[in-house]
């Protein structure tokens, strides 16, 4: 077998740099000018943002996933800092903001997106729409990239090819039409393995640097970004180069890593550790990951694909230990990033795996695949056979894309977006104090939708996972705060909370205090008041079971302080 792989690859891949098989051993057309290249990305750029619309990106809340609204949030609070007078404390100020918009975690991540999206929406246009556009472009960028690394090694069909796949896959889809930062951090991985490979090829220090600075751009938007860190030790044993560890590039990337992302990364670690994230990694945990993760590969790359990648990978492992020649190790440095990509996932001690994670080695994943239909077509007898087999074969991924993968529809509006809009509209949320009562993902559209308007007097959103009970980050030690639903509404009066929004859909009915709040507006008689909200279409329209209520009387005298747990983000109770 590993002959054969040899063999498929020496002719493949031959000594000289970069050809391209398929057109009778001459390198591939590399004559792209700049505006060329401008004009492709700006097509990608709109292809990504047909995707967002199709999904439904634009007309739907943020905070589909909890992280979701983060993000979102954590840049608004960037931008509203920066309209304060300089001097202005940051955390006094956070904590200020936190308690109108609750659903910010300064440094829970490392700051780069969030400060990114702070500075793009500081002219004050629509910060929702901004932010979908910051993460289109980063989808259209890694789709650019792997574009370019697959054209040098098999052509431009075939570079379009890998494009269209990675821009179709379900996590693509899914998590490049929301503020989420795995798309983000897929292409600041390709574009830091594209100058790596560079790097190998060149031995330039300039190359070398470019990986640095795209390695630390990746460790400060997400801590999975530290993948990237792993490249250069796969790639150097995937090609025997230790000479490189007796040049300068490494240690200039290093030093780039080490003064620019490592502080900062660091202090979201200890932050992340401490709400309980992480734990001591098992044999077990590892067995599990493999299959999870194993199965969302399969979900996303479908069988034809991930077939033909294995076959790509072996092909550049076989290559990488004979190369003997100058030329830039892409299809070696695709196996580098998908390597480190699965490495960091199974083997880091952060204690929850979710699919997106894996988002990183989707890109890679397809340009091997292409590697290896690329193996199978070159051994055809003639140059003919061998170009014909190719486009069968490329015809034969985009086929079995098309009929293997889940196809993602349109998403449907939560519902919050409207409420909140009306209760803006009619003067009766400025000012006023709003109790939502709905699982994360509702909290967070909530918030969102109303820190997206803006007001002057800003609205104080309650968040019923923090004013009715207890816990701790991960779910654990629940405790109810109200004995009772009259206790409740007393104390909704103190705290002159004028309305509550209750999701009474199914996705809320499993939180511990669903039935209490229940009970309160299906007993409490005169004290509440149920609203008119706007009508919906259940085939079409929002998903949720929303009603709205507005508390019909508050104690006299001031209201009672809000006392909000924050050890877990902002590190203190507020009040």
């Amino acid at each position: 077998m590993a002959e054969t792989l040899t063999c498929l690859l020496r002719d493949v891949l031959p000594d000289k740099v970069n050809p391209n098989p398929l057109t009778d051993g001459h390198a591939p057309e590399r004559a792209w000018s700049r505006a060329q290249a401008v004009g492709i990305f700006a097509g990608f750029f709109v292809v990504a943002l047909a995707l967002q619309v199709w999904m439904g990106a634009f007309s739907v809340e943020r905070g589909f996933y909890s992280d979701d609204a983060a993000h979102f949030m954590n840049g608004l609070v960037i931008r509203e800092y920066l309209y304060q007078p300089i001097g202005t404390n940051p955390v006094k100020f956070a904590e200020q903001y936190y308690l109108n918009y609750p659903k910010i975690a300064p440094l829970m991540w490392p700051p780069l997106f969030h400060v990114v999206l702070g500075l793009l929406v500081l002219p004050g246009w629509p910060a929702g729409p901004a932010a979908l556009l910051l993460v289109g472009l980063s989808t259209a960028w890694a789709a650019w990239r792997l574009r370019s690394i697959v054209h040098e090694l098999a052509g431009p069909a075939a570079g379009l090819v890998a494009a269209g796949l990675f821009f179709t896959t379900p996590l693509v889809m899914e998590f490049g039409s929301v503020v989420m930062l795995d798309v983000v951090i897929a292409a600041l991985a390709l574009e830091a393995t594209y100058w790596l490979a560079r790097y190998a090829g060149s031995s330039s220090s300039r190359d070398a640097a470019l990986y640095g600075v795209f390695t630390a751009l990746a460790c400060l938007t997400k801590g999975n970004g530290v993948a990237v860190v792993l490249l250069p030790a796969i790639l150097i044993l995937i090609l025997g180069r230790f000479d490189l560890l007796r040049r300068p590039g490494l240690y200039i990337a290093a030093a780039i890593v080490l003064v620019f992302a490592v502080p900062l990364l660091a202090l979201s670690a200890r932050f992340d550790a401490g709400i309980g994230d992480f734990a001591p990694i098992t044999i077990a945990d590892v067995t599990s990951r493999i299959v999870y993760y194993g199965g969302h590969v399969w979900r996303n790359i479908g069988a034809v694909s991930l077939g033909l990648a294995v076959i790509g990978a072996g092909v550049a492992l076989a290559r990488g230990r004979r190369r003997q020649d100058a030329g830039v190790p892409f299809a070696e440095a695709l196996v580098a990033l998908a390597a480190a990509a699965i490495l960091f996932h199974l083997l880091n001690p952060h204690r929850v795996a979710v699919s997106r994670y894996i988002t990183m080695a989707i890109g890679p994943m397809i340009g091997l695949a292409i590697v290896g239909a690329l193996a199978l077509a070159h051994r055809m007898g003639t140059e003919g056979a061998r170009r014909l087999a190719f486009t069968a074969m490329l015809a034969v991924m985009v086929v079995a894309a098309v009929v293997s993968r889940p196809w993602l529809g349109p998403r449907r509006p939560l519902g919050f977006q409207r409420v909140v809009a009306q209760l803006a509209a009619d003067h009766h949320l400025a000012g006023r104090r709003l109790l939502v009562v709905s699982d994360e993902v509702g909290e967070g559209a909530a918030v969102t939708e109303a820190a997206e308007l803006n007001l002057v007097q800003a609205p104080t959103i309650v968040r019923g996972s923090k004013l009715l009970g207890s816990d701790n980050w991960v779910g654990e030690n629940f405790q109810m705060t109200y004995a009772s639903p009259a206790a409740l509404i007393d104390d909704l009066e103190n705290l002159h909370i004028e309305y509550v929004l209750f999701d009474r859909s199914k996705q809320s009915a499993r939180l511990p205090y669903f039935e209490q709040v229940r009970a309160l507006t299906d007993t409490v008689h005169g004290r509440l008041e149920r609203l008119e909200t706007p009508p919906q279409n259940l085939a079409t329209g929002p998903t949720r079971q929303l009603e709205l209520y507005r508390v019909k009387a508050q104690s006299p005298g001031p209201a009672k302080s809000l006392q909000i747990n924050l050890s877990y983000t902002l590190g203190r109770t507020l009040q």
